[in-house]
């Protein structure tokens, strides 16, 4: 099971693992940087935060904001 203070989600979209990676990079950095309030990346750690990595998986293959 993942460390739950390492952000992590499991890759579940087809060619996307350069956009899983800046995901991981983002969400291990939020508490570093600032992300601009209401931004995508904002809303989507908010959302996902509490999420396991299937859970963000799931969330993520749902989310036509990403598309």
């Amino acid at each position: 099971e993942p460390n739950k203070k390492v952000y992590f989600t499991k890759q579940t979209v087809g060619n996307a693992c350069g956009t899983i990676g800046i995901i991981h990079a983002i969400g291990n950095a939020v508490s570093k940087i600032k992300l601009v309030d209401g931004s995508y990346f904002h809303r989507f750690y908010i959302q996902t935060a509490d999420m396991d990595p299937i859970q963000r998986a799931a969330f993520l293959e749902e989310d036509q904001e990403m598309e």
